[in-house]
C-alpha cells in the first residue's frame, strides 16, 4: 500500500512538474510572439520589411548554432588526430624495441636501419597529414554550405572556399614551376640613350652688333674726338669738369600764359684754366618749336670772361616743358637745363603740429595756423577735422568721466525698458540693468537725450534743465549730435572752415580747444584743396584736459533694490585735488527732499583731502506722487540727479543716485478661512495662496500656531521667491466638539506681520468607524477584492460630565438610542458597500462589507482604438511621404544621368 501511495504521489508530482514546464513554455512562446509582433510593428513604422528582417535574424541564429557545432566537431576531430598520432608513436616505439634483438644480414649497417625507420615514419606522417586534410576539407565544406545557405551569396569567392582551395593545394605536394611570361616588353628592358646638348647656332649675331664692331666704333669715335677736343693742362694740372657756368644755372620760365612772349638773358662764364671756345650746338628736340636762342660766338675767351645769350620763349600749349641747351667747348661738350612751367599752387603751413598743453575743463584756448600760397594760381580750401582718426582717453576717476559712461547709459536703459515693454516686471528690469552696459554709448546717449528731455520738460522744467546740462556733454564719435548742436569735439575748427586763397597770399586758420571731458586728446586736421595737383595738408594736434579740483569717487551711486518705509544709507566720498580748502554745498532735488537727504548740507574739504557725506534714503508710499517724473511707477526705478556746488567754481560736480524701489508685502488670496464642521476623528485641510509682491525673495514663517493646527509644507516656514505665489495647507484636528475661532500670524524676514483669521466647528458624531482607511490588494480587471469594517454606536449615556458626548459644537447632545447611517458612494467608482443603509443600537456594532471590482470602461477602449487608428494613419502617411521622396530622388538621378550623357 505504501508503495502504491508513493507511486501515486510521484505521478502527481511529475504531472504538476509537466504542467509547470508546459505553462513556462507557453509563457515563453507567448512572450516571444509578443516581442516578434512588436518588432514587426517597429519595422513597419520605420518603413522596412518585417518578414525579411526576421528571416535574416533566424538564419543568423542558425548560422551561429552551426558555427558552434562546427567548432565542437573540429575540436573532436583534432582530438581524434592527436590520439591517432600518439598511438602510431607508441607502435613505432614498440617495433623499435622488438627489432633490438634481430641480427641484420652481412653488409647491413646501423645507418641503413635508421634510414628504414625514417622512411617508415615519413610515410606514416604523410598518411596522417592526408587524413587531417580530408577531415578539415569536409568541415570547411560544411561551413561554406551553411554560410552560403544563410547569406545567399556565391561561395566561390568566400574566405572558407579560399581556405579549402589552399588546403587542397597543400595536400598536393607536387608544386609546378611558374613558366608565365609577360605579353609585352617594358621600357625597363630597353637601354637608356644619353641626351646630347645641341650645339649653338654660330650664325646668329648678338643684339647691337658683335664685339669687333664695337671696337671698330670706339676707335673711329676716338679719332674723331681727338680732332675736336683738346685736353687743357695748366701748371701741370689737367682740367676736368664743366668748362662754362651759366647764371642762372637753370633757365626757368615760370607761371606761363599761352600766347605771351617771355625773354631771359643768360650769362655764360669761362671757368677753365686758360683760353677756351664756346659753340651752340642746339637744344632738345621737343623745345625747338617754342624756344628761340640768340647767341653770337665770342671766339676765344680767356679764363673768367663771359658772354651773353638771349632765350625767347613763346608757349603755345599749357603744359610743362623740360629740356636742355647743348654747347661744345674746346675741352668737351656741356649743357644748360631749361624748364618751362605753368601756373601752379604752392601751398604750405607754418606749423605741422600743435601742442595745446594742459588746460582745465571749461576753459577755451585758440591756436592759429597760417596757410600760405606761394604759387601764381589760387585755390579753394576746406579746413576740417578728420572724424575717423580721433583718439581720446578719458579718466574714470574724474567727475565727468564716469558720468557719461555710467549715468547716461543707465538712464537710457531705464527709459528704454519703460517705453518698449510697459508690462515688464521690476524683476525683469533689474535683470535688464545688469546687461545694460552692452549697448553702445553713443546710441544710448542719443535716445536718452530725446526721451528724458520730453518727459522732464512736461513734468518739471527746472529738473529737466539740470539733467539736460549733465547729459548734453558731447561724446567722441557722435556725429549726428555734433551736426545738430554745432559742437564737433573738444578740439574743433574755428570760424573759418572754408574759403578762397589768392595767389601769393596767406590766411590765418584757428583751432579751438574747449575741453569738457578730462583726458588726453589727440586729433588730426586736414586742409584739402580743389586744385587737383595740390596734396592735402595734415596738422596734428594734442592736448591734455584736467578736471575741476573737486571730483567724486563714484559718479553713479547705486542703492540697488530698496523696500518702502525702510531706511538705506550710503557714503558719498568727495576728493579735492587742489592745494586750497574749498566749500561744498550739496543740493537734493526738491521733489525727493521728503525721501532723500544728504548730511551735512554744507561742508569744507581740505587741500588734497577727502570729504565724506552721508546719504539717507527712506522711500515712502508717496514717492510716486512726490517724485515729479524721477520715479517710474511701472519699473520702480528712481533716478535722482544730485549736484555739488563748489565755491569759486562755475561748473558744478554732478552725480546720480539710482535705486529700484519695491514693495515688501505678502498677501493671502482671502482674508479668512472657514473650515466648517470638522469631526473629531478626522483632519480638515484648507489651502490658501500666499503671494510675494516684492522683487526680492523673502523669508516667512507662521508663529504662535495652536496645538490643534498644523501648517504645511515645512511646518509653515520657508522662502518665497520674487513675485511668486505658493500654496499653504492649513490642517485642523478638532479634539472636541466646540467652536474654534483663531488667527494665524505670518511674519516676514523684516518682521512684518500678515494675519489670517480662521473659523471651525468641532463635531462629535454618535457613530464611529472601526478604522478610517481601507487598503485593497492588487485586483485584476473583472475580479473582486473584499474588505470589512464595523460601524459602532458607543453612545449609551448623555452625561457630559463623565465622558464626551455626541454634539455639534456647543449644540444639543444627541439622544441615546438607535442611530441610522447611510454610505454615499461617488459616481463612477468601482466600489460597493453592503449594507449601505442601516441602524445600530446603543452599545452595538454593524458589520460592513466593501467590495472593489475594477472594470474597463467603454471610454478607455474607444480612446485606445482611436490612438491605434491615428498611429496607423501616421505610419501610412509616413510611408507615402518616403515613397514620394524616393521617387523624386530617382527622377533627379535619372535627369542627372541624361544631362551627363548629353
Amino acid at each position: 500500500v505504501k508503495s502504491i501511495i508513493s507511486l501515486k504521489e510521484s505521478i502527481n508530482s511529475n504531472r504538476e512538474n509537466l504542467k509547470a514546464l508546459q505553462a513556462r513554455d507557453a509563457a515563453f512562446k507567448k512572450q516571444r510572439e509578443t516581442s516578434e509582433l512588436l518588432e514587426r510593428n517597429q519595422v513597419l513604422r520605420e518603413g522596412g520589411n518585417p518578414q525579411q528582417v526576421l528571416l535574416r535574424r533566424k538564419k543568423k541564429e542558425e548560422f551561429e548554432k552551426n558555427k558552434i557545432s562546427f567548432k565542437t566537431q573540429q575540436t573532436t576531430n583534432r582530438m581524434k588526430i592527436v590520439s591517432t598520432i600518439l598511438k602510431e608513436e607508441e607502435n613505432i616505439e614498440r617495433r623499435k624495441k622488438q627489432q633490438v634483438g634481430i641480427k641484420f644480414e652481412k653488409g647491413c649497417t646501423t645507418s641503413n636501419a635508421r634510414s628504414v625507420d625514417q622512411i617508415f615514419i615519413t610515410q606514416l606522417l604523410e598518411k596522417i597529414f592526408k587524413l587531417t586534410v580530408n577531415i578539415l576539407s569536409q568541415d570547411v565544406q560544411r561551413e561554406v554550405d551553411s554560410v552560403s545557405s544563410s547569406s545567399g551569396q556565391d561561395i566561390s569567392q568566400s574566405p572558407s572556399t579560399l581556405a579549402l582551395r589552399k588546403t587542397t593545394m597543400v595536400a598536393n605536394d607536387n608544386e609546378e614551376e611558374d613558366l608565365a611570361q609577360p605579353e609585352f616588353q617594358g621600357m625597363w628592358d630597353q637601354k637608356h640613350k644619353v641626351y646630347k646638348v645641341p650645339k649653338e647656332d654660330v650664325t646668329l649675331k648678338p643684339t647691337g652688333g658683335t664685339k669687333m664692331e664695337h671696337d671698330i666704333m670706339k676707335r673711329t669715335l676716338a679719332k674723331h674726338k681727338d680732332g675736336i677736343i683738346v685736353q687743357q693742362v695748366a701748371a701741370g694740372r689737367e682740367f676736368k669738369g664743366r668748362p662754362f657756368n651759366s647764371k642762372p644755372e637753370v633757365i626757368h620760365f615760370k607761371d606761363l600764359d599761352v600766347g605771351r612772349v617771355y625773354k631771359k638773358k643768360i650769362t655764360i662764364t669761362n671757368v677753365s684754366y686758360s683760353i677756351n671756345f664756346c659753340k651752340l650746338c642746339g637744344l632738345s628736340e621737343h623745345l625747338k618749336d617754342f624756344i628761340k636762342i640768340d647767341f653770337e660766338p665770342p671766339g676765344q675767351m680767356s679764363a673768367g670772361m663771359s658772354c651773353d645769350m638771349f632765350v625767347t620763349f613763346k608757349p603755345m600749349i599749357n603744359e610743362d616743358l623740360i629740356g636742355e641747351v647743348f654747347f661744345l667747348a674746346q675741352t668737351g661738350p656741356f649743357s644748360i637745363p631749361l624748364k618751362c612751367t605753368t601756373k601752379k599752387c604752392d601751398l604750405s603751413v607754418d606749423v605741422e603740429s600743435i601742442n595745446f598743453g594742459t588746460q582745465v575743463v571749461g576753459e577755451t584756448i585758440r591756436r592759429s595756423v597760417v596757410l600760405q600760397n606761394k604759387g601764381a594760381l589760387g585755390s579753394r580750401f576746406d579746413f576740417q577735422k578728420i572724424p575717423e582718426n580721433p583718439a581720446t582717453t578719458y579718466t574714470l576717476e574724474t567727475s565727468l568721466g564716469r558720468l557719461v559712461g555710467c549715468f547716461t547709459l543707465h538712464i537710457f536703459m531705464t527709459s528704454q525698458t519703460t517705453a518698449e515693454t510697459p508690462g515688464m516686471t521690476p524683476n525683469d528690469v533689474s535683470e535688464r540693468l545688469k546687461t545694460s552696459t552692452t549697448i553702445p554709448l553713443n546710441t544710448a546717449l542719443k535716445s536718452r537725450r530725446t526721451q528724458q528731455s520730453e518727459r522732464l520738460t512736461a513734468d518739471n522744467p527746472q529738473t529737466a534743465e539740470t539733467l539736460g546740462k549733465m547729459t548734453e556733454f558731447p561724446i567722441q564719435g557722435d556725429e549726428e549730435y555734433e551736426e545738430q548742436h554745432g559742437v564737433p569735439d573738444e578740439l574743433k575748427v574755428g570760424e573759418i572752415m572754408s574759403g578762397e586763397i589768392e595767389p601769393f597770399s596767406s590766411i590765418k586758420l584757428d583751432i579751438i580747444f574747449a575741453p569738457c571731458i578730462p583726458g588726453d586728446i589727440q586729433a588730426n586736421f586736414r586742409i584739402s584743396f580743389t586744385d587737383a595737383e595740390s596734396q592735402p595738408l595734415l596738422i596734428k594736434t594734442k592736448a591734455v584736459a584736467i578736471d575741476v579740483p573737486v571730483w567724486l569717487e563714484r559718479q553713479n551711486v547705486d542703492l540697488k533694490v530698496c523696500m518702502y518705509d525702510r531706511l538705506y544709507q550710503e557714503q558719498i566720498v568727495v576728493h579735492n585735488r587742489a592745494s586750497t580748502a574749498l566749500r561744498l554745498n550739496f543740493e537734493v532735488p526738491k521733489e525727493l527732499r521728503n525721501h532723500m537727504e544728504l548730511l551735512p548740507k554744507t561742508g569744507y574739504i581740505q587741500a588734497k583731502q577727502t570729504f565724506t557725506a552721508q546719504l539717507k534714503f527712506l522711500p515712502r508710499q508717496t514717492l510716486a506722487e512726490d517724485s515729479g517724473g524721477l520715479f517710474d511707477i511701472e519699473t520702480g526705478i528712481v533716478e535722482a540727479p544730485m549736484v555739488i556746488r563748489v565755491a569759486d567754481q562755475t561748473r558744478p560736480v554732478p552725480f546720480v543716485i539710482n535705486a529700484v524701489v519695491t514693495s515688501s508685502d505678502l498677501e493671502f488670496d482671502r482674508p479668512s478661512v472657514d473650515f466648517g464642521c470638522c469631526g473629531i476623528h478626522e483632519s480638515v485641510v484648507s489651502t490658501v495662496k500666499l503671494t510675494n509682491h516684492s522683487i526680492l525673495p523673502q523669508l516667512f514663517g507662521f508663529v504662535g500656531i495652536p496645538e490643534y493646527v498644523d501648517i504645511q509644507p515645512n511646518d509653515g516656514f520657508g522662502t518665497i521667491l520674487p513675485l511668486e505665489t505658493i500654496d499653504i495647507d492649513i490642517i485642523i484636528n478638532a479634539k472636541r466638539a466646540r467652536d474654534y475661532d483663531f488667527t494665524l500670524l505670518c511674519k516676514s524676514g523684516i518682521n512684518r506681520e500678515f494675519p489670517l483669521h480662521c473659523r471651525a466647528v468641532g463635531v462629535h458624531p454618535p457613530l464611529e468607524l472601526s478604522h478610517q482607511v481601507i487598503n485593497f490588494a492588487a485586483t485584476a480587471l473583472d475580479d473582486v477584492s473584499t474588505s470589512t469594517f464595523h460601524v459602532v454606536n458607543s453612545h449609551i449615556s448623555s452625561n457630559e460630565f463623565t465622558h464626551p458626548v455626541p454634539r455639534i459644537g456647543k449644540g444639543e447632545i444627541a439622544k441615546v438610542g438607535p442611530t441610522s447611517f447611510e454610505f454615499m458612494v461617488p459616481d463612477n467608482i468601482p466600489i460597493s458597500i453592503t449594507p449601505s443603509v442601516g441602524t445600530v443600537q446603543p452599545g452595538e456594532k454593524c458589520h460592513i462589507t466593501v467590495e472593489f471590482s475594477p472594470k474597463l470602461h467603454e471610454y478607455d477602449v474607444r480612446k485606445e482604438a482611436v490612438r491605434v487608428i491615428e498611429s496607423m494613419r501616421e505610419e501610412k502617411a509616413k510611408e507615402q511621404e518616403e515613397k514620394r521622396i524616393r521617387e523624386a530622388e530617382e527622377l533627379a538621378k535619372k535627369q542627372l544621368e541624361e544631362e551627363k550623357q548629353v
